[in-house]
Order: C-alpha cells, then sequence, then structure tokens
C-alpha cells in the first residue's frame, strides 16, 4: 500500500528496489587484507587445492528446501546428482582457486525481500536477501570449511560469529553469565556489540 493505494507487483517491487538501493552502498569497504593482516601478526591461510571430501561435505550440507538463485537450479538437483557432478564441480573449484577467479555468472543474484517481523506496508519492513546459484554456495561452502579449519587456532573463543556450533543463545548465556555478577556486585558494564 502507498498512501491507503494499493500497488501493484511492479510498483512494490520498484518502491523495494529503490529502498534497498538508498541503503545499501554498492562500492565495497576499502580493506587492504594483505596490509591489515601484516599489522596484526595473523598467520597466513593457503587454499590452492580442494579435495573430494571437502566438496562432499558442501554438497551433502546443502539445504534441501531453499529458494533457487538466478539460474533457476534448485540445490536438490546437485545433492541428489552428486556422485556424478563431483568430479566437473572439483575440477571447475581448483581451476577458480588456481587462476584466483570467481566466475562472473556465480557473482549474479536474485534478491528477494524478506519481511523483518510481520511485514508491513513500508520498504523499511522489509531485508534484501541475495540468492546466489547453486554452484556458488557449493564453493562457498568447501572453502569456508577449509579456511576455517586453518584459523580456528588463531579465533577467540568469546567470538561466536560465523563459527560452526555456536549460537547467538550461547552467546547470550555467556554475557549475561558476566553481566549479572558485575552488575549485582554494583559494578559498572559496558557493551560494545558489531555486527558486520
Amino acid at each position: 500500500m502507498n498512501n491507503g493505494q494499493t500497488l501493484s507487483e511492479q510498483e512494490s517491487a520498484e518502491r523495494l528496489a529503490h529502498f534497498f538501493h538508498s541503503v545499501y552502498s554498492p562500492e565495497p569497504a576499502g580493506l587492504d587484507v594483505l596490509a591489515y593482516s601484516a599489522t596484526r601478526g595473523a598467520a597466513r591461510v593457503y587454499l590452492t587445492r580442494l579435495d573430494v571430501a571437502e566438496l562432499r561435505r558442501a554438497l551433502a550440507r546443502l539445504p534441501l528446501k531453499r529458494s533457487v538463485g538466478p539460474d533457476g537450479i534448485p540445490s536438490f538437483i546437485f545433492k541428489d546428482c552428486r556422485f556424478a557432478l563431483e568430479e566437473p564441480l572439483l575440477h571447475v573449484f581448483n581451476v577458480c582457486l588456481a587462476s584466483t577467479t570467481f566466475p562472473d555468472r556465480w557473482k549474479l543474484t536474485r534478491v528477494v525481500s524478506v519481511p523483518k517481523r510481520l511485514g508491513g506496508p513500508e520498504p523499511g519492513d522489509y531485508r534484501p536477501v541475495a540468492l546466489l546459484c547453486t554452484p556458488a554456495k557449493v564453493f562457498d561452502s568447501a572453502i569456508q570449511h577449509s579456511l576455517h579449519e586453518q584459523v580456528r587456532p588463531q579465533l577467540s573463543d568469546a567470538q561466536h560469529g560465523y563459527r560452526p556450533g555456536r549460537e547467538t543463545t550461547g552467546n547470550l548465556l555467556q554475557l549475561i553469565s558476566q553481566v549479572v555478577p558485575a552488575l549485582d556486585a554494583g559494578g559498572q558494564v559496558d557493551i560494545a556489540h558489531f555486527d558486520f
């Protein structure tokens, strides 16, 4: 609705697209990863090849009931045909790693609007979700697992984001277990939350 008037699907889509464009920058943040990690003493991470076990793990984790990306191919096709697709996918993924490229077609997304709460008439009541094609999701999952295994020893136990088996509930329980005793003792508690 717009001032009590019902909008067509096209008008609604244009209104959402205009709002999403107004609140998100198309330019990535300028961060020189190599310079940043050199100043922080971070260990280098190497990923030159994926093996069949990593690919199988990524294919097995594919959710069956998800919206399809811009290629229109549902993830169950990849999951059900994983044994036939294993060799060609592994070859393509390793060529991508060796050439340090990510195929342009995999960069395309299909953006859908998802209600933040109950959904409402205003574009701000929705958030955009970019849906990738399935090969991009599998590649991302396989790489993420491999990289996580390399950086896990450097991660703080206090970090819950992007960690398998760590949920927001555990994060909140850990926070409460530290905050409540401090407040009970009459102390001051300052909390900074970062969500990237």
